[in-house]
C-alpha cells in the first residue's frame, strides 16, 4: 500500500520544513505550520540553491531534501 502523503496543508509537514528552511537561514518568518507567501519564497531559494526542480510546494519529500542538505527540524 502507499504510504499516505499528507495534504499541503498539513501544519506538521508544513512546520517541519519551515524549521528546516530556517535552520538553513532560507526562512526568516515564524515557524507557525501555516503555507504562506514567505514559506513558499524559501521554499523556491532552497530549490534553486541545490539546484532541485523549482516548485515552491510544500511536499513531503521535501523533509528528506532538507535533512540531506543538513538542516535541523
Amino acid at each position: 500500500t502507499p504510504t499516505a502523503v499528507p495534504p499541503a496543508n498539513d501544519a506538521a509537514l508544513v512546520a517541519q520544513i519551515q524549521s528546516g528552511l530556517a535552520s538553513l537561514g532560507f526562512f526568516h518568518g515564524p515557524v507557525d505550520g501555516k503555507p504562506g507567501p514567505e514559506t513558499a519564497r524559501a521554499i523556491r531559494e532552497f530549490e534553486n540553491f541545490h539546484r532541485y526542480k523549482m516548485t515552491g510546494q510544500v511536499q513531503p519529500d521535501l523533509v528528506e531534501l532538507l535533512l540531506k542538505a543538513g538542516a535541523t527540524i
